[in-house]
């Protein structure tokens, strides 16, 4: 999921479980910040897209 500042990917399959970029500090996607304090706020908001985004196609 993308928004204009975040990038969140969630993986169902691998080692990473999921990447977190902020794209207006890190455009080049460098530092995940999936583990970094303060991320979870951002993460919860994301997935809340992904879920309604997925729940439209039903």
């Amino acid at each position: 999921m993308r928004t204009k500042n975040w990038k969140y990917i969630q993986y169902t399959e691998g080692d990473i479980p999921a990447e977190l970029y902020n794209l207006e500090k890190d455009p080049e996607e460098t530092h995940n910040l999936i583990n970094e304090a303060g991320s979870k706020v951002h993460v919860d908001r994301l997935q809340q897209l992904i879920n309604g985004f997925l729940s439209k196609g039903e």
